[in-house]
């Protein structure tokens, strides 16, 4: 994925839950979404994520936070 997406934490988080494994990004978000994949367990927060998909919200982000920070995922 190429774009701005991809440079913030929630955002590339939810990418790589949705099986995206190559995020391009801009050079100054590199560390910050370095740090969030090194505390993310991707498989724990993919099953999440495809639960949360199955219900009928249209905004994600918030539950996203609120996911990181009860799992300790540095954003």
């Amino acid at each position: 994925i190429c774009g701005e997406l991809a440079s913030f934490p929630v955002e590339a988080m939810v990418l790589l839950g949705l099986g995206f494994n190559s995020l391009s990004i801009a050079a100054a978000s590199v560390g910050r979404i370095k740090l969030m994949i090194r505390s993310l367990h991707l498989k724990d927060f993919q099953l999440y994520l495809n639960r949360l998909l199955s219900k009928s919200s249209s905004n994600i982000r918030h539950e996203c936070q609120a996911y990181a920070h009860d799992h300790h995922i540095t954003l």
